[in-house]
């Protein structure tokens, strides 16, 4: 009824109304439940990469992927087409652009998968991989972008069982299946050293087998003092420099066989100064090296003679740790002061091995340099494992190790597995977070050592039995008793060794084939005729065990 200006509505149209508005409720409400469970049915739906019915499926990178990214992708479309007994043109490469396809695997840092894994810890312990299926989709990702290849290497083993035993063709196993079906949900998984990192020569396929294998150095190290101090600072401030023989000495730029005067309070602010301007001008830079120069030609001042007085001796050599590592504490001191989360590796080598005596600043990362073939030794070990558990006391928040597992230049077997199998384990539970080895591997000769050292530094607590067997049983395949025995007999030569522990025996020593006495020679032979009879498969076809 109108009255007046205004609408007055009758009971009955009041009522309609109420229930129109009651319907259209319900009606949003169900449309939100069942978006809901769209939402959730979507979040929970599995992914397919491959099966006999379904070739493959796409591989998208990020727009702006990095070169490691690429290589990812690149890693995983190979092993899926193996694995499927497929091609890559099965397993496409496509960059984050406009329309993508919904069912797909997304490598690394992709915007739809930017919530999956983000930074969770500062560096150097953002070392997380994982991956997460979800929405019919695939991601897999680092914590850090330039973890990439490492991650997707670590899914590829996960979830394939393959493996890189040695860098090129001949080294990759890619067993075969009929598909890969993957459930809801995530995994994560961090490895147990930070800085994993082993010398390696041979270019790109080198580089590559050190990405599959998860190896990754966060650290900067090496003799770094030459790249302190210049000429002109000598020339600036001459009580830096050292003294030889009652005189000043300049260390020319193209010479390293010097250190500098330790005690003297500009070499420190030098020091500090030239660190920090390398944090000022990279943000995301993680450390500087301040190890000393590969050489034990110290200054002889006064105030040097006397910090280390009276004399000591740690391993038949001088004990300068407490001068050295004095040093790195104060110039750790003044970068801690502007940059407080970068870090400052400093090697424990030769006339420094020792601990100071004192606490070491938490900033600093020293590197414990040995041999740790002499651990055949008993008494060298037990010196050795005192020492690292020294350090691991010592105040560093991480300690690494550097080690020599050469390789080149011997051209005799070098193995040595049972100072990795023994070391690397060891090192993680005295609380060991930084590796590094010299390795340069013949792989012909040196066979399983570098690749062991890898799967130990990821997971310390692997069973190095189990890795060796699988090893021998897919790399060798037909020949795997009788290599395995090859290498167990160069292994117990070297064990047997007579004489002290000696750094590096045989390095560059044409000698070293004396190691080896002539029945030994014709044990490592026989050995190699019996495998090269028993050795069948092609290594390039399809033996039972998988692709190669």
């Amino acid at each position: 009824e109108s009255t007046g200006g205004g609408l007055s509505l009758r009971a009955s149209d009041k009522r309609s109304v109420a229930f129109a508005w009651l319907a259209t409720l319900a009606a949003l409400v169900l449309a939100g439940v069942v978006t809901a469970r769209r939402d959730r049915a979507a979040a929970g739906e599995g992914v397919v990469l491959f099966s006999p019915s379904q070739a493959g499926c796409a591989i998208v990178v990020p727009a702006t992927a990095t070169a490691g990214e690429r290589r990812a992708a690149e890693t995983l479309q190979s092993v899926l087409a193996k694995a499927a007994g497929r091609t890559a043109e099965d397993f496409p490469i496509a960059e984050e652009r406009g329309a993508m396809p919904r069912r797909a695997v997304w490598v690394g840092a992709t915007r739809r998968g930017s919530r999956f894994l983000r930074a969770e810890r500062k560096p150097p312990f953002d070392t997380a991989v994982g991956f997460a299926v979800q929405g019919g989709a695939l991601f897999i990702k680092g914590e850090r972008r330039e973890s990439c290849e490492g991650a997707v290497g670590w899914f590829l083993e996960r979830q394939l069982g393959a493996q890189w035993f040695m860098p090129g063709p001949l080294g990759e196993f890619v067993p075969r299946r009929a598909e890969l079906a993957l459930t809801a949900g995530e995994v994560r998984e961090r490895p147990g050293f930070i800085h994993r990192d082993l010398g390696l020569a041979g270019g790109a396929e080198a580089q590559t087998w050190y990405g599959r294998n998860r190896l990754e150095a966060r650290f900067e190290h090496g003799h770094n003092l030459t790249g302190i101090y210049r000429p002109a600072d000598f020339q600036r401030a001459p009580e830096m420099a050292p003294i030889r023989n009652r005189q000043r000495f300049f260390p020319p730029a193209t010479s390293g066989n010097w250190q500098p005067n330790l005690t003297s309070p500009a070499a420190v602010r030098l020091a500090a100064e030239v660190a920090n301007r390398a944090f000022d001008q990279d943000s995301k830079r993680v450390s500087f090296s301040l190890s000393i120069n590969d050489t034990d030609l110290y200054d002889e001042s006064a105030a040097t003679l006397a910090a280390v007085s009276p004399a000591r001796f740690f391993r038949h050599r001088p004990d300068y740790s407490k001068l050295v590592f004095g040093f790195t504490n104060r110039v750790a001191e003044l970068v801690a002061q502007r940059h407080p989360d970068r870090w400052l590796p400093a090697y424990a080598y030769y006339w420094c091995e020792n601990t100071p005596g004192f606490p070491i600043a938490k900033n600093v990362v020293p590197f414990l340099t040995a041999d740790r073939s002499q651990w055949s030794h008993p008494e060298f070990a037990a010196e050795d494992k005192a020492l690292i558990e020294r350090w691991c006391r010592s105040g560093a928040e991480i300690v690494g190790v550097y080690d020599y597992y050469y390789g080149t230049p011997h051209l005799a077997p070098r193995p040595t597995l049972y100072a990795v199998r023994e070391s690397i384990p060891f090192m993680h539970r005295a609380g060991v977070r930084a590796f590094y080895a010299e390795t340069y591997s013949n792989w012909a000769l040196d066979g399983p050592k570098a690749w062991l050292a890898a799967k130990l530094l990821w997971s310390p607590a692997r069973d190095s039995g189990e890795l060796l067997e699988l090893y021998y049983r897919e790399f060798w395949v037909e020949a795997a008793e009788p290599m395995r025995a090859f290498f167990a007999v160069a292994e117990r030569t070297w064990q047997e060794q007579p004489g002290p522990a000696l750094w590096l025996r045989y390095y560059k020593d044409e000698d070293q084939a004396w190691i080896y006495p002539p029945a030994r020679r014709a044990e490592l032979r026989a050995q190699l005729n019996l495998a090269a009879g028993r050795a069948t498969s092609d290594n390039l076809s399809l033996p039972a065990g998988g692709i190669r």
